[in-house]
C-alpha cells in the first residue's frame, strides 16, 4: 500500500523543558512538503505533541483534526513506544 507521508525537521534541537526533541513542518517554498511512499519504506511512527501556549490562547480553527496544518512546532514524544525510545536515546 501507498502511504501519504508529510515531512517534519530533523531531529536536533532539544526543548529543556519538556526533554524532547523539537519538529517543525519542513517547507520549501512556503509549502509544506510531503512524499507519497510505500508502507516497506517506514521505520517507524511518530507521536507529536503541540508546543504551544496554553489552550485558552488557541486560535478557533485549531481542532485535533486540524492541529497539524495550523501549527508551526511540536516535541516528538520519546516515551510513546520502546523503539522510539532507544532511538532517540542512543543518538544523544
Amino acid at each position: 500500500p501507498l502511504l501519504y507521508v508529510e515531512l517534519f525537521t530533523r531531529i536536533g534541537t532539544w526543548d529543556p523543558s519538556t526533554g524532547f526533541f523539537l519538529a517543525s513542518p519542513s517547507t520549501r517554498r512556503h509549502e509544506r512538503r510531503c512524499v507519497i511512499v510505500t508502507a516497506n519504506d517506514l521505520i517507524a511512527p511518530c507521536h507529536l505533541i503541540l508546543k504551544s501556549s496554553p489552550p485558552s490562547k488557541w486560535p478557533r480553527q485549531w481542532r485535533s483534526d486540524t492541529v497539524l496544518e495550523h501549527a508551526s512546532q511540536f516535541t516528538i514524544n520519546a516515551y510513546i513506544d520502546l523503539h522510539t525510545f532507544v532511538a532517540i536515546n542512543i543518538e544523544t
